[in-house]
């Protein structure tokens, strides 16, 4: 922060203004690639996106930048011949939101079972399917860490006192009752 008003005070400091579209120059900074515009619509990591703005702003089989989030695919994001980003959706927007790296895994899981073309819906299959394992490993972690720190407690709760340095009761000796046991008849 030091720096920046540093930088910003200084005499020969330029005036900058921030972005008139800030959504817009956030896109700019994502990760891109070059496709094509096909008749069925665009396909980025096996995944069909269509909207009805890609015939107005891109040619049948021109190439087009598409940029991506990789945090979430359920969007993708195609610049038009006016230099603006337009989001364009999975064609199929019953689809969930994935991210690059479960894609990714679900491909890789697919092609070990001998699928080299995994098609969109065995993606979406397998990542749910990934998605329903993960959250189903989570609770049983969850309660095995439970059922560990219940029995250390009662381990804890019922275990031998001289083992925390107190002495043990010896039950050899005969029990001599209190004088605040001792009721007077």
């Amino acid at each position: 922060m030091a720096a920046w008003q540093t930088a910003a005070n200084a005499d020969d400091a330029i005036p900058r203004s921030l972005p008139h579209h800030p959504d817009q120059f956030t896109i700019s900074f994502l990760p891109f690639l070059q496709r094509k515009l096909r008749r069925d619509g665009l396909h980025v990591f096996n995944i069909r996106y269509w909207d009805n703005v890609l015939p107005a702003i891109v040619q049948l089989g021109a190439p087009l930048t598409v940029r991506y989030d990789p945090r979430n695919l359920s969007r993708i994001y195609v610049v038009g011949p006016d230099k603006r980003y337009y989001p364009v959706p999975y064609a199929d927007l019953s689809l969930p939101p994935i991210t690059l790296w479960e894609q990714r895994a679900a491909v890789a899981y697919l092609r070990g079972d001998g699928d080299n073309a995994p098609a969109q819906a065995a993606i979406f299959k397998a990542v749910v399917a990934q998605r329903a394992l993960i959250a189903n490993a989570t609770a049983k972690t969850k309660a095995a860490r439970r059922q560990s720190q219940r029995q250390s407690n009662a381990e804890f709760a019922t275990m031998d006192r001289s083992r925390l340095g107190e002495s043990a009761v010896d039950y050899s000796e005969p029990v001599l009752p209190s004088d605040a046991e001792v009721w007077d008849d």
